[in-house]
């Protein structure tokens, strides 16, 4: 039998369509490149086949990174869905040898929804995703509200602009009254830190409330709603502390929007019960309760007696010593 040899053009284009394969796959490789990296905020739906305890949702924290408990924390910051893909199979084959296949998509903006982070002294803090941008009572409200101890008269916004951190401060403390507050614009992958509070300081605005300083036992913004007496403002406060002069407690208070400051003598009400001892205190007054000064009599006045008789001894003495003579 006679076998013809191929023909050189035949074997040339065979060599061709070898040395374009992989070109082919690079090409494929970098227009998944071209289609967008992964970034904090992004939403990613993992897909191990046989491995349900593996497939979950998961959401790229403010670092771009994801927590699969089996595996720990991976970072996924700037990277393909082809390239996390071959990070997890690479992480998830150290525990479990037998793995082959792990599907990485990105959920559209319309799927995930947009991300916002809450996090500080409130009831729940965390991430959040809405369908749309919230505002700012809405995110509070999903959070549970702010604690007690919550600084909102701080609060920090950080964000995420073209690879740098952006820190802000804002005081949001008119919040929860429904009065204005600053229109921070929210973006998704934002996150709100709410501090807390020093010991002591109080998170009452000081517009509707009442500033209480000087020697009481704690200096603060004491919140009221309605004109109250300057007693129980006080009491609010902890009460006038030992070595407090009541007799003369500065209050400043506004009328028709020009201060007016009158010294109250609250002992006229305590002893004699007399109204204007313990006038009415309004929000956005000032109350001062000044310290105990002894009289400078009582503090001289036996250093100079004192002083009078050490001299006088000391002349007695001499004019004694002058008569033995």
């Amino acid at each position: 039998m006679h076998f013809q040899k191929p023909h050189r053009g035949v074997g040339f284009f065979l060599l061709l369509v070898a040395m374009t394969m992989p070109l082919q796959g690079l090409a494929q490789v970098a227009g998944s490149a071209s289609a967008g990296r992964l970034t904090a905020g992004d939403v990613i739906d993992i897909r191990v086949p046989g491995r349900p305890d593996l497939s979950m949702i998961l959401t790229l924290d403010t670092r771009g990174k994801i927590v699969i408990p089996q595996v720990g924390s991976v970072s996924l910051e700037g990277l393909t869905t082809s390239e996390a893909e071959l990070i997890l199979r690479q992480r998830m084959r150290l525990f479990d040898p037998t793995l082959d296949t792990v599907k990485v998509e990105r959920q559209s903006v319309e799927e995930q929804g947009a991300v916002f982070y809450l996090i500080g002294q409130v009831e729940h803090p965390g991430q959040f995703t809405f369908s749309y941008t919230p505002t700012l009572w809405e995110l509070f409200r999903e959070a549970g509200g702010p604690l007690d101890n919550a600084n909102l008269r701080q609060v920090r916004l950080v964000r995420e602009d073209g690879g740098k951190t952006q820190v802000t401060q804002f005081d949001l403390s008119e919040l929860l009254e429904g009065g204005q507050v600053p229109d921070i614009g929210l973006k998704p992958g934002d996150t709100l830190v709410v501090p807390a509070l020093l010991d002591g300081v109080s998170g009452v605005s000081t517009e509707t409330g009442v500033k209480v300083m000087g020697a009481v036992s704690v200096p603060t913004v004491v919140a009221i709603d309605q004109p109250t007496p300057l007693l129980d403002v006080l009491m609010l406060a902890g009460s006038p502390s030992a070595d407090s002069e009541i007799r003369k407690v500065q209050w400043v208070h506004e009328i028709g929007d020009v201060p007016r400051a009158r010294v109250v003598n609250l002992r006229e009400y305590l002893d004699r019960g007399n109204p204007m001892g313990n006038p009415l205190v309004y929000p956005g007054d000032t109350v001062r309760v000044e310290y105990y000064q002894e009289p400078w009599y009582r503090s001289t006045l036996p250093l100079i007696l004192g002083t009078a008789a050490t001299v006088a001894t000391v002349w007695l003495a001499y004019d004694r010593v002058q008569n033995d003579r």
